[in-house]
Formats: C-alpha cells, sequence, structure tokens
C-alpha cells in the first residue's frame, strides 16, 4: 500500500510539472502562458546599409517611412538595405510590411546572410501606398547575422507618365519578428 501511494505522489508531481511548463506566475500566484517574443524592425531607423553591391541603392522614403528605389533611374531593378540581427538566436516568423502600389506589383526578397528565404509579389491595387503583409515562416536567424530586405521597381504598364508608364518603387516599412523557437 505505501509503494502505490508513492507511486500515485510520483504521478501527481510529474503531472504538476508538465503543467506548468512554458507557464509563468502573473504576480498574483496565477499561471499565465508566456507570449512569444516579438521584435519588430523599422526599415529607415533599424537598415542602415543601402548601397549594397550587387543592387541600385535604395532610399529612405521619410514622408512614408519606408525603404524604397529611385524607379526613375532604376526601372525593373532591385534595390537593397541590410542590417545586424542583434535580437535573440532561433527560429523567427519574419512578417513583411509593404505598400501595395497602383501602378506596379513590386517584389519583396528576404535574404540570411546571402541565402535567399523566400519572395513575395504586392497584390494588385487601385490605391497607392496601402498596406500588405507577407510572413516567411521557421526562418533561422542567428545572432550576428545579416538581413537583407530586396525590393524590385515594376510597372504594370496601367499608368501612363512622361511617354511610358508609371513604376512602383518597391516601398516597404518594416520586418515583424516572431520567435518561434
Amino acid at each position: 500500500m505505501m509503494n502505490n501511494n508513492i507511486c500515485l505522489y510520483l504521478i501527481f508531481l510529474i503531472g504538476c510539472f508538465v503543467v506548468g511548463c512554458g507557464q509563468q506566475q502573473d504576480g498574483k500566484g496565477e499561471a499565465t502562458i508566456e507570449a512569444p517574443k516579438t521584435d519588430t524592425l523599422s526599415a529607415i531607423s533599424d537598415f542602415d546599409r543601402l548601397n549594397i553591391d550587387g543592387y541600385v541603392p535604395a532610399y529612405k522614403d521619410s514622408s512614408r517611412n519606408a525603404i524604397a528605389v529611385n524607379s526613375v533611374t532604376y526601372p525593373d531593378q532591385f534595390g537593397a538595405a541590410e542590417t545586424i540581427w542583434q535580437g535573440m538566436s532561433g527560429q523567427y516568423n519574419v512578417t513583411i510590411e509593404t505598400m501595395p502600389e497602383e501602378d506596379g506589383e513590386s517584389t519583396y526578397q528576404l535574404f540570411v546572410n546571402g541565402d535567399l528565404k523566400g519572395s513575395y509579389v504586392n497584390p494588385e491595387t487601385d490605391q497607392a501606398f496601402g498596406n500588405s503583409r507577407h510572413t516567411w515562416n521557421q526562418i533561422q536567424i542567428n545572432t550576428g547575422d545579416t538581413v537583407r530586405v530586396a525590393s524590385s521597381t515594376h510597372s504594370n504598364g496601367l499608368i501612363p507618365e512622361n511617354g511610358g508608364f508609371a513604376y512602383a518603387r518597391g516601398r516597404w516599412n518594416s520586418l515583424i519578428l516572431e520567435k518561434v523557437q
């Protein structure tokens, strides 16, 4: 009988430990589940390298709080911006916030240490400077890695301008990194 009580007690303790994993106390004795760690990188304040080898120069569009590419000078080309990741190493769901434009559908590429992790094309829109989000899942990023976003200028041939057509400038505002592992 004594051995049964010890076994039941051990099962109870193990159950309490398993249920309590991933939870913290909220200061009132209540268990809470910890929210995922999220960091937001602002395009214009966190991405300081705008002249990347192999790309046309990007620029800071301060009025729209975005990184962009001069489509008049560089039609149908990619510009890029880089930053060094100062956050924790791990796997992240990485969300880019872009600005769709009515004159073209820009392409966005995410690189970590020069390795392409994914691409996204803005949706067609009839409104200038809307908002769009795309998430690349489970991207490994380590402290000190170089994170690059490349974006293209693009014309859909719908908006006449100066004897040709207007181009979208590949504007984007931020990267949101949600740590998943």
